[in-house]
C-alpha cells in the first residue's frame, strides 16, 4: 500500500525550519521523504533504517539516541489499521555514522512531547488519507449512480410504454449488460418463453457454452426458502461459497436476480451474472434492478389488459358485423371479403404494419352504419326511391358516429366515413375529389365496388368477376382512383382469380 506524502511535504519542511528537527517518512522499502536541508539527498544511515524497521515491528512509539547524546524518535504510520511506514524525527546535526542506542526515558525529558507531536502528525496524515479515500468512494458511487440514472433515463420511455414488445425487452437487457459491466444479463419467463432474452458479453474470456441452460440452472437452484425472496430478489456474492452454485461453472461468479412480479402475479426473472468477483453488487444496483423489474412487470400487466381490451373490441366488432348481416342477408360475408381484398392491395402497395392494421379495421367496419338502416330498405327488391336512397347515403356518416367514441379505432374513421366518395368529386358524404379522399377510403371503394358487383343483391343476381373487372375499369378516373384500379387488377390476376378457380374446383369436387 503506497503513501501519498505530497500534501504533507510543506508542513514537514516548515516544522524543520521552526524546530531544527529533521522529519523523515519511511516504508518497508526505504526512505520515502526527508525534510532535511538537502531533501532526499541527505545520506541515509543503516542505523536509521534499522530504527525505522524496529518501530514498524513494535507498532508503537519508540526513541533512541546516537552516541548517548543525539535523540531520534519514531511512530508507526497506519492506513486502515495496517502499518505502512514510520514517521521519524531527529536533530538536523546528528552524526549518522554513530550507532543508535536505547536510551532511558528519564534522560529524555521531551520524549512524551515528541510522542504527542508525532502521533498528532501521523493522525493528520491518516485522517487525510481516509478523507481522500472516502471522497474517491463517494465520487465512484456518484459516478456509478449517474450511470444507473443514465441507464434508467435511456430505457424509461421504452419501459413505460403501454405495449410490451420483444425489442423493448432486448434493449433493456443489452443496456443492463453494458451499464452494469457484467458478463451476462437476462429476462426469463417460464410461461412466456418466446419473450426470453439472454445477452452475454462476447468479449469476455470466460465462455458459457449454453447460456440458456446455464441461466435455467441458476434459477432452478434458488432455495425456495431464501430470506431475500421476501423482498423479491436473490443474490450469490461468490459461487465458491455455495456448493450448488460452484458446480454450475468452473469459474467463480456472482449472481443477482429479481422477480418480475405485479399484484401477486409472477412473470419471471430479471438478472445478471459477473465472473469478476473482486467487485460486488452495490445496493444502488440492486435498487435499480428492482425498479426495472417492477416497471417491466407493470408494462406486461398493462399489455395483457390491452390485449384483453383488444379482444373485447374485436368481439364487439364481430357482433356489429353479425348484426348488420342479420339485417341484410344479401351482404353476408361482404365485409370480410372487402377486408381481404384491401389487405392484398396493402401488400402490393407495401404499406407499413400500422397502416395495414388501420386499413383492416376500416375495411371490416366500412358498412357498420347500415345497422341504422331499416331492413325494408336493405332488402328491397325494387329500385330505391329518393328518400330511401337518402337514408342509405347516411350510413358512412352514421358508422363514423357509432365508432367515434372508441379511441382505438380513431385512425380508421376517415376510411369508414369516406369510402363512398368519388374520384371525380360527385360522391358522398362530403364530395371530396381525387387525392383529397383518404387513401384507405379509396382502397376500400375499389374492393367494395368489386364485391358489390359480384355479390347477389335483393334487386339483382350476382355478376361474374370478369364483368365486374370490366365495369371497374370503365369507372376508373370517375368513380374510382385509376391507380388503385390498376393495383386491384394486378392482385386480381395474381391472387383473386386463382383463389376463385380453386374454390370453384373444390365446390365441384364436393358435389
Amino acid at each position: 500500500m503506497t503513501m501519498d506524502i505530497n500534501p504533507f511535504k510543506e508542513l514537514f519542511s516548515s516544522l524543520t525550519q521552526i524546530s531544527q528537527l529533521n522529519f523523515e517518512v519511511w516504508d518497508d522499502k526505504g526512505l520515502v521523504f526527508s525534510s532535511g536541508p538537502d531533501g532526499t539527498d541527505v545520506s541515509i544511515s543503516r542505523q536509521i533504517e534499522d530504527f525505522s524497521t524496529y518501530v514498524m515491528s513494535q507498532a508503537v512509539f519508540q526513541h533512541a539516541c546516537f552516541n548517548g547524546q543525539q535523540a531520534i524518535f519514531g511512530v508507526p504510520i497506519r492506513n486502515e489499521e495496517k502499518i505502512i511506514g514510520t514517521l521519524l524525527a531527529y536533530g538536523t546535526n546528528s552524526k549518522k555514522s554513530s550507532k543508535p542506542k536505547a536510551m532511558n526515558s528519564r534522560k529524555m525529558p521531551k520524549a512524551k512531547e515528541m510522542e504527542t507531536l508525532l502521533t498528532r502528525l501521523t493522525g493528520i496524515m491518516e485522517d487525510k488519507w481516509i478523507d481522500v479515500k472516502e471522497r474517491n468512494e463517494i465520487a465512484e458511487e456518484l459516478s456509478q449512480s449517474f450511470e444507473d440514472l443514465h441507464l434508467y433515463s435511456r430505457i424509461a420511455t421504452q419501459i413505460k410504454t403501454l405495449r410490451f414488445s420483444n425489442s423493448m425487452q432486448n434493449n433493456l437487457v443489452a443496456e443492463i449488460l453494458k451499464t452494469m459491466r457484467v458478463d451476462l444479463s437476462f429476462v426469463m419467463m417460464p410461461e412466456r418463453q418466446e419473450n426470453n432474452v439472454i445477452v452475454a458479453d462476447e468479449n469476455n474470456s470466460v465462455k458459457i457454452p449454453n447460456p440458456e441452460s446455464f441461466v435455467e440452472n441458476l434459477l432452478n437452484t434458488i432455495p425456495p426458502d431464501a430470506p431475500s425472496l421476501a423482498e423479491n430478489y436473490f443474490m450469490v456474492a461468490n459461487s465458491l461459497t455455495n456448493t450448488e452454485y460452484s458446480e454450475l461453472h468452473n469459474h467463480p461468479f456472482r449472481f443477482l436476480t429479481i422477480k418480475i412480479y405485479h399484484k401477486d402475479k409472477f412473470y419471471g426473472w430479471l438478472g445478471v451474472v459477473s465472473f469478476n468477483i473482486k467487485e460486488k453488487f452495490r445496493r444502488s444496483e440492486l435498487r435499480l434492478l428492482i425498479s426495472m423489474a417492477e416497471q417491466l412487470a407493470t408494462v406486461i400487466a398493462n399489455t395483457d389488459l390491452y390485449h384483453d381490451l383488444e379482444r373485447f373490441i374485436i368481439n364487439m366488432i364481430k357482433s356489429l358485423i353479425y348484426a348488420i348481416e342479420a339485417k341484410d342477408v344479401y351482404t353476408r360475408g361482404h365485409s370480410e371479403r372487402v377486408s381481404d381484398y384491401c389487405m392484398l392491395m396493402a401488400d402490393h402497395l407495401e404499406l407499413g404494419k400500422g397502416e395495414k392494421s388501420i386499413l383492416q379495421w376500416a375495411s371490416i367496419l366500412h358498412d357498420v352504419g347500415k345497422i341504422g338502416v331499416p331492413e325494408s330498405i336493405l332488402n328491397k327488391q325494387a329500385a330505391l326511391d329518393d328518400e330511401e336512397y337518402k337514408i342509405i347515403k347516411e350510413h358512412p356518416t352514421r358508422g363514423y358516429n357509432i365508432l367515434q367514441p372508441i379511441e382505438q379505432l380513431s385512425a380508421a374513421l376517415p376510411g369508414i366515413c369516406h369510402h363512398h366518395e368519388r374520384y371525380d368529386g360527385k360522391g358522398y358524404p362530403n364530395g371530396l375529389k381525387g387525392k383529397e379522399i383518404p387513401l384507405n377510403a379509396r382502397i376500400i371503394a375499389v374492393a367494395d365496388t368489386f364485391d358489390a358487383i359480384t355479390s347477389k343483391r335483393a334487386y339483382r343476381e350476382a355478376n361474374g368477376a370478369e364483368k365486374a373487372m370490366t365495369i371497374i375499369d370503365e369507372v376508373a378516373g370517375t368513380q374510382l382512383d385509376p391507380y388503385l384500379v390498376s393495383v386491384f387488377k394486378e392482385i386480381y390476376n395474381k391472387d383473386i382469380a386463382c383463389g376463385r378457380e380453386e374454390q370453384t374446383f373444390l365446390l365441384e369436387v364436393s358435389r
